[in-house]
């Protein structure tokens, strides 16, 4: 179907009362940003009615709109001014399927418009059965056109495609979130974004020779999501040298996890955020028990979400297929977990056993690392 432009919903911002302007806002910036991102051509971004309308047929535009978070479902659409335009308006897209029955589903999105939605359903469905001689089918029609329509403009469309719902990314500040090369962190940073937070993701880097290409292309992928996208990168080889000379094995993987909040709280406070975020999942390694992972939370002062804390490892492998960080994020990557993973690691740690073997640990290092960190990336509008 050529469309003139695209009809974007949304869901849970229509709630958001008093403050409904400000999440209105960034959600029309974070489109804005997205096709510009893209090279999208487009006229305007528009709120109209529980509605963004989206000025453009360049047909890239569905693929930017389909990466924002806040958005439920779009349609491309073709927007006429008066009902005889709408008229042949959906003659013309009715035309184009091959189908033997339709239905017409027309939504007043302005009260004031004295026609409702169900004479228009009939006016508009008679007028397309004398010309077409098709029959109507309000159970299960082979096309069904939607009419959206106000005082001034009416839309018409034969498709709807699901969005991803949430908050618009920016409108629940900031956090930062630790980005390994497996499978959980980047799905644990766009859940974030889902729920609004504009995300700074941190690699701790094992080879401080080389910028590693498989983490440089998972944030890419992540930066799709949200703007101004900021990876970076904390040298951590002293840092695992150092455990491996003063800690004993089965604890070495928690002093090195505890080691890194206290470098991302470091981080956390240099960006202005409210969190540290993590890929952590209960008991999904020996290092995620309850224990374990309260362990860890006791080396920082910051707050610590886990997104992905009661996730099935299958649940978590269908996100990251559908935000399409899947493919990338089991590319081989040897990261500092794989170069300190003991034989038998501990499962059930005591805060105060670790802290006891803390004690010979010089943490001058994290001062010596936070010197050394590297922004690679920072997408900017």
């Amino acid at each position: 179907m050529d469309y003139n432009c695209i009809l974007v919903r949304y869901g849970e911002i229509a709630l958001k009362g008093r403050n409904r302007g400000v999440f209105d806002s960034a959600l029309a910036s974070n489109i804005r940003h997205a096709l510009t991102q893209r090279g999208v051509s487009f006229k305007s971004v528009a709120r109209m009615q529980g509605r963004f309308i989206v000025e453009s047929s360049d047909t890239r535009a569905l693929e930017a709109i389909s990466k924002v978070f806040g958005i439920v479902s779009y349609s491309p659409a073709i927007m006429v001014g008066g009902f005889d335009e709408l008229k042949e308006a959906a003659l013309k897209v009715l035309k184009a399927k091959e189908c033997s029955s339709f239905r017409v589903t027309a939504q007043r999105l302005d009260k004031n418009v004295k026609i409702k939605s169900t004479e228009m359903n009939e006016n508009l469905g008679a007028f397309l059965v004398g010309e077409t001689g098709l029959k109507v089918s309000l159970k299960s029609p082979g096309v069904n056109v939607g009419v959206d329509y106000t005082k001034n403009n009416h839309f018409v469309y034969t498709e709807s495609f699901g969005g991803l719902g949430g908050l618009p990314v920016g409108v629940s500040g900031k956090v930062v979130c630790l980005l390994s090369g497996g499978i959980d962190s980047p799905v644990a940073g766009l859940l974030l974004m889902k729920r609004g937070c504009s995300v700074v993701f941190i690699h701790f880097l094992h080879d401080e020779s080389k910028v590693p290409r498989k983490i440089v292309e998972l944030h890419k992928i992540l930066s799709d999501y949200q703007p101004r996208s900021k990876l970076i990168l904390v040298p951590s080889a002293s840092l695992e040298m150092e455990i491996v000379k003063n800690v004993p094995s089965k604890y070495r993987i928690l002093v090195l996890r505890r080691m890194f909040m206290r470098a991302a709280e470091r981080i956390m406070v240099r960006e202005k955020a409210k969190a540290i975020a993590t890929g952590d999942n209960v008991a999904q390694v020996a290092s995620q028990t309850l224990d374990n992972l309260s362990v860890v939370s006791e080396s920082t002062r910051a707050m610590i979400i886990r997104p992905l804390a009661c996730f099935d490892k299958s649940e978590i492998i269908e996100l990251a297929k559908k935000f399409g960080t899947y493919e990338q994020s089991i590319e081989p990557y040897v990261d500092c977990c794989n170069f300190l993973l003991p034989e038998h690691p501990e499962t059930r740690a005591k805060l105060s056993d670790v802290l006891k073997v803390e004690e010979n640990f010089d943490e001058r290092i994290i001062d010596a690392m936070m010197e050394k960190v590297c922004v690679i990336a920072d997408k900017k509008e």
